[in-house]
């Protein structure tokens, strides 16, 4: 696989969770940074998201290109690895 994939989180939150599950069953691996404990991370996803604390947001890189999505819905991620060329076309 090319590329990487960031997500950053939190414990708590079931959106977080959802995604981590749905690449877990893809069997995709990530970097998952909890923003509740690492404070400059914390400040990247404010300044990402408009001032906003949006979680998760994943940040996917590859062949050059970088895309964030802020909480992602499942076909949503799907897409950008699609694009990325790390998950196979359906």
């Amino acid at each position: 696989m090319q590329g990487e994939i960031s997500v950053y989180g939190t414990d708590h939150c079931e959106d977080t969770t959802r995604t981590r599950r749905h690449l877990d069953e893809l069997g995709i691996f990530y970097r998952y940074i909890n923003i509740d404990k690492d404070d400059s991370a914390e400040r990247k996803v404010h300044e990402w998201n408009g001032g906003k604390r949006i979680t998760p947001t994943v940040v996917v890189s590859g062949s050059g290109i970088t895309r964030r999505l802020s909480e992602p819905q499942n076909q949503e991620l799907d897409q950008a690895l699609e694009q990325q060329g790390m998950l196979p076309a359906a």
